[in-house]
């Protein structure tokens, strides 16, 4: 079993207690910009961090993260949406080095030298996620 965190509920939660990003900061002791990047769903808040949200906006930890096995069919959806989201990311950005790779590809005996760098860097980028 495992935590699904929800962060279009912390904008939602934000914006209905009319605070401002800055503000939540201020009452949550959380930097600004980490909030801004948990909203867009750049970053998965630690427990503590969603603890300090949930303690700043006096609301139920239940609205920002539930146990997989709580979630409702529609916020199912919405969780494997975000993973295929995330993956597609991952494959197009991929996708992109090689063809960088392939228009810059050198002629040289160098070559396979060159790809296997290129691999490692991918492999990084695939390892990261």
């Amino acid at each position: 079993m495992s935590i699904v965190f929800f962060p279009e509920n912390l904008a939602e939660a934000r914006k209905r207690h009319g605070l401002t990003m800055r503000k939540l900061s201020i009452m949550s002791g959380v930097h600004e910009n980490t909030i801004a990047r948990i909203e867009r769903g750049e970053f998965n808040p630690s427990e503590k961090t969603i603890d300090k949200l949930v303690e700043a906006l006096r609301i139920d930890k239940k609205l920002l993260c539930k146990n997989d096995a709580d979630l409702t069919g529609v916020e199912k959806i919405r969780y494997i949406q975000k993973i295929l989201d995330e993956k597609l990311k991952l494959v197009i950005e991929i996708h992109n080095k090689l063809n960088m790779w392939i228009e810059k590809m050198p002629d040289t005996p160098d070559i396979e030298e060159s790809a296997l760098l290129c691999i490692k860097e991918i492999m990084r980028e695939v390892n990261r996620v």
